[in-house]
C-alpha cells in the first residue's frame, strides 16, 4: 500500500474556500502565526497539568515514539507527558512549530502493545504533519475556523465546517498511524478500540464486522463533534486499506453524508450556489423564458446572472439523486418561483418548469409543490402535465413571431 501525506479532499476544499471568501481574515492569521508568548504559555501549561516523562526512566517509550516519528519523516524532538487525574485511556498532541509534545492519559502506555503504541504515537504526530503540509496553511485554517466559531455571529455553516474539518483531521491521522506500522490497519483499529474501551485484548476483524453491521442498520453519516464514531473510523480505515484511490467518495458519505439544507457547511453552500446557477441556466435555455421579470428574479440569486449562451455546463442530474430531500425541495421551489414570477406567461411557465423538473428527476415532488402553491386540483395538474409539451411549443412559437 502506498501512503500519501498530502491533505484530504475536504481539507483542500476548505482551504480554497477560506482563501477565496475570507481573504482578510485568512491574511491576518497567516501573518500572525504561533507567537513566542503563546509557545511559552503552552509549555508552562504542560508543566502544570502533566508529569513530564523522562527519557532515562522510560527509554522504551521514547524509542517507540521516535520510531513512529522516523516512519512519518517528522524530525522534531518528541517529548512525552502523562496527564494528571485522567480517566480512561487517551493521547493528545500539544503542537508548537518544530516541537512535538504528546500527552498520554490513563495507563495507555501499559495497555497497548508496542505496535499499537507506535500507531498511537504516529496518529498524534499526524497532527504535526497536517499542520506543516501546505506551508502550514492547515494550521491557519484551523485558527480561522476557531475564531469564526467563537464569534457571536457564528451560525450553522461555521460550526459545521469546523466539525467536519476536525473529523477529517482524525481520518488523516488514523492513516498516519497505519503508515508507521507498515500499513497494518488492524493494528490501528485494535489501538482505537482499546483506547475507547480500556480492554486488554480486542479482535480488529471482529470489530470491523460489528462496524459493518451498525452501518447496515444505520447508514447515516457521522454525528461526532471532534472525532468520528469508532465504528466509522474502523470502516474508513478498512475502505482505505482495500482501495486508497477509490476510498474518498465512500469515506465522504460516512463523514459528511448528504446533509439537509439547514446543515450545510461552507463548501456545501458553495456547491449549492453553483448548482443553483446551473439550474437557472437549464431553465433559461429556452429564450422565450428570458422575460424581464424572470431574469430579474434570477438576479435575486446572483446579481450578475446572465443566461448561459449554450447548454454546456447545465445542471448535473446526479446531484438530485445524491442529495437530501430538503435540498431537492429547494430545487423544486427555485423552479416554482420561476414558474410564478411572470404572470404574463400564464400556464406556459409552469408547464415548462414541470418539464425541467422531470428532466432532473424531480417531477413527482415538483408536482406536489405546484399543486399546493398554485392551489391546483390533482385533475387540473394532470391535464397540465399531459399537455405541457404542446403548451411549451406554443409559447416558443409565439415568442419567435
Amino acid at each position: 500500500m502506498s501512503f500519501d501525506a498530502s491533505i484530504l479532499p475536504y481539507h483542500a476544499d476548505v482551504l480554497a474556500y477560506l482563501r477565496r471568501e475570507e481573504r482578510q481574515v485568512w491574511d491576518w492569521f497567516a501573518s500572525n502565526r504561533v507567537q513566542k508568548e503563546h509557545a511559552e504559555a503552552v509549555r508552562f501549561d504542560l508543566l502544570k497539568r502533566t508529569y513530564r516523562i523522562g527519557r532515562d526512566n522510560h527509554p522504551d517509550l521514547y524509542r517507540i515514539a521516535e520510531s513512529a516519528a522516523e516512519a512519518l519523516g517528522v524530525e522534531h524532538e518528541v517529548t512525552l507527558y502523562q496527564a494528571q487525574n485522567s480517566e480512561g485511556l487517551n493521547a493528545s498532541i500539544a503542537y508548537l512549530p518544530e516541537e512535538a509534545h504528546i500527552v498520554l492519559a490513563g495507563p495507555v502506555s501499559t495497555r497497548l502493545n508496542e505496535q499499537e503504541l507506535q500507531a498511537l504515537f504516529a496518529h498524534e504526530l499526524g497532527h504535526v504533519l497536517l499542520y506543516e503540509v501546505e506551508n502550514g496553511d492547515l494550521l491557519v485554517a484551523s485558527q480561522v475556523l476557531t475564531a469564526m466559531t467563537n464569534d457571536r455571529s457564528a451560525d450553522t455553516p461555521h460550526y459545521e465546517t469546523m466539525r467536519l474539518f476536525d473529523l477529517y483531521q482524525e481520518v488523516y491521522c488514523d492513516r498516519t498511524g497505519a503508515r508507521a506500522v507498515q500499513g497494518d490497519t488492524d493494528t490501528v483499529i485494535s489501538m482505537l478500540v482499546k483506547v475507547a474501551t480500556g480492554l486488554d485484548s480486542v479482535d480488529a476483524r471482529g470489530y470491523l464486522k460489528q462496524a459493518e453491521e451498525v452501518l447496515r442498520r444505520s447508514p447515516g453519516a457521522s454525528e461526532g463533534q471532534t472525532h468520528p464514531e469508532q465504528y466509522i473510523r474502523a470502516r474508513v480505515l478498512d475502505l482505505w486499506r482495500q482501495d486508497p484511490a477509490a476510498a474518498d467518495a465512500k469515506i465522504a458519505q460516512l463523514i459528511q453524508g448528504s446533509p439537509p439544507l439547514g446543515r450545510l457547511d461552507f463548501t456545501a453552500q458553495h456547491r449549492l450556489a453553483g448548482q443553483t446557477r446551473s439550474l437557472l441556466d437549464a431553465f433559461f435555455i429556452e429564450k422565450w423564458a428570458r422575460t424581464d421579470l424572470l431574469l430579474a428574479h434570477a438576479r435575486l440569486f446572483f446579481d450578475d446572472y446572465e443566461p448561459a449562451a449554450t447548454a454546456a455546463g447545465q445542471f448535473d442530474n446526479d446531484v438530485v439523486a445524491d442529495c437530501d430531500s430538503t435540498v431537492r425541495d429547494y430545487f423544486c421551489y427555485v423552479l416554482m418561483d420561476l414558474a410564478s414570477a411572470d404572470s404574463d406567461l400564464e400556464e406556459a411557465a409552469l408547464a415548462y418548469a414541470l418539464s425541467v423538473a422531470e428532466s432532473l428527476g424531480l417531477a413527482d415532488r415538483f408536482g406536489e409543490v405546484a399543486m399546493k402553491e398554485f392551489r391546483l386540483r390533482k385533475k387540473q395538474f394532470e391535464e397540465l402535465a399531459k399537455n405541457r409539451d404542446k403548451i411549451v411549443a406554443v409559447a416558443r412559437t409565439e415568442a419567435s413571431k
